[in-house]
């Protein structure tokens, strides 16, 4: 396991995953407001992304999973404030996405020839996923 850790080393960096919850059980308290939470969680989301896009992928399925068990097994008199906070989640996701768009951007634009090798090759496995055979041109 160590050995892995000199070549997955963005693997290893999960320090916001912590930092992502504990800012949910903040908001659970009561102790940040809906528009600092919406935002320190929109800027960990996209951090975490940048740093590693399959902890950030994680992160959200277990996030989801838990915030679904959650509402299924909690009292009634709680169920309200775990459905608002399930909102301000989204929304943080929101806020990530704006964030990450310019990052993200020439994914999906088209082939380029001066994109990074491996948003070119992305792109062009969605391309023959997708069934498009024609010839490779900026507009697909």
């Amino acid at each position: 396991v160590i050995g892995q850790l000199t070549s997955h080393i963005h693997l290893a960096f999960v320090a916001l995953v912590p930092l992502a919850v504990h800012l949910v059980v903040r908001r659970l308290m009561g102790s940040l407001s809906a528009r600092t939470f919406v935002t320190e969680l929109g800027l960990v989301l996209a951090a975490q992304f940048t740093i590693s896009n399959e902890v950030f992928a994680t992160l959200a399925v277990f996030g989801t999973l838990t915030a679904l068990i959650g509402i299924a097994v909690a009292p009634v008199a709680l169920r309200q404030t775990l459905l608002m906070t399930n909102a301000l989640i989204v929304a943080a996701f929101g806020v990530a996405t704006v964030l990450l768009a310019p990052y993200d951007s020439g994914a999906y634009d088209g082939f380029r020839s001066t994109g990074p090798p491996n948003v070119r090759y992305q792109w062009l496995c969605c391309r023959v996923a997708l069934g498009r055979t024609g010839p490779l041109t900026n507009r697909g």
